[in-house]
């Protein structure tokens, strides 16, 4: 059975938010996929695409610049560019089977791929629970 989505109104989920009228000389919004604030000391950020399919420069940069901000803030964060296969607009795209493509961390902060082939859901599990243990251990 598939586990119920996090939505409290998927219909709401699926509008699309337009960005309309917001332009500052070539900077326009851009949305974050994914954000999970663990307790205020670990930040993952998602950004999915379509396999393939390359991050918009501006995209890539404002996760960049929100992972150097976690570091300043001597918080950990990692923030993931993610792959999909899910070519169909009407099928929902489940985040945790995503591949990660690329990563950047407040420990490397630089981009590159991860050293094995791992999930979403995997990358961030290990992450998370790294940090956690070692809060924990202090």
């Amino acid at each position: 059975m598939a586990e119920r989505g996090v939505y409290q109104n998927a219909n709401r989920g699926r509008q699309l938010l337009r960005f309309d009228g917001f332009r500052y000389g070539s900077i326009t919004p851009t949305d974050i996929d994914g954000v999970i604030d663990y307790h205020d000391f670990v930040w993952v950020l998602f950004e999915a695409k379509l396999a393939g399919k390359d991050v918009p420069r501006g995209q890539k940069l404002a996760r960049e610049r929100l992972i150097q901000n976690a570091r300043r803030a001597r918080k950990h964060g990692i923030a993931m560019i993610v792959e999909h296969n899910v070519e169909d607009c009407t099928k929902d795209i489940i985040l945790r089977d995503c591949m990660v493509r690329e990563i950047i961390t407040t420990e490397n902060m630089k981009w590159r791929p991860p050293r094995r082939s791992i999930t979403a859901k995997d990358m961030s599990d290990a992450y998370i629970n790294y940090y956690d243990n070692c809060a924990k251990q202090a």
